[in-house]
Parts: structure tokens; C-alpha cells; sequence
């Protein structure tokens, strides 16, 4: 896929094993896709991950804008979308200060 030539990437990965199971899918390496998607988005871009975890970002390539909890009903996982903003090579120092 082309990311580069996208503003906005939404990610839905498998939260558990269980769930690729489920799915039908494999469960994802959350810091390997994240490392490779801010690598080749255009600055500017956002990528939005809808997840139950964190995944590791790297600070110099990816700004946190958005935490948005999400309970859809009583006893199902909670899960959270993190939107990160990719960084232009001059806003990196920038962050730093």
C-alpha cells in the first residue's frame, strides 16, 4: 500500500491472539508496523490505531495528538484510539525544547 501518498492511515489491528484466531488473521508486531508506517508517511500525516496497548513510537518521528477511550458496553474490553501526527524533519529539534 502507498502510504506516502495518504494523510491519514487507520489501524485496527488484532488486540490478542485470541482475536487473530478469531479473525482468521495473524497477530501483528504493534511497534514493527507502527516503526514502519511513521518511516514511510509523508509529514503532516496522521496515523489513527485503535488498540487496548500502546505501542512504542519513536518520539523524533510521531507527535501524540489524541487519546480517545472507548467502552462499547458492560464487560467488553475497553480500547483506545491514539492519533499520532508525522513529523517534518525541522519540527523534530523543535518538539525537543
Amino acid at each position: 500500500m502507498p502510504v506516502e501518498q495518504y494523510d491519514l492511515v487507520l489501524a485496527d489491528p488484532p488486540y490478542s491472539a485470541e482475536d487473530a484466531d478469531r479473525y482468521g488473521i495473524q497477530l501483528v508486531s504493534r511497534n514493527k508496523v507502527v516503526e514502519v508506517l511513521s518511516h514511510r508517511m509523508r509529514p503532516g500525516a496522521h496515523l489513527a490505531w485503535l488498540d487496548q496497548a500502546q505501542p512504542m513510537y519513536a518520539k523524533a518521528r510521531l507527535k501524540p495528538e489524541a487519546a480517545i477511550g472507548i467502552a462499547r458496553s458492560t464487560m467488553h474490553r475497553y480500547r483506545t484510539l491514539l492519533i499520532w501526527r508525522r513529523l517534518a524533519v525541522e519540527e523534530v529539534g523543535m518538539e525537543r525544547k
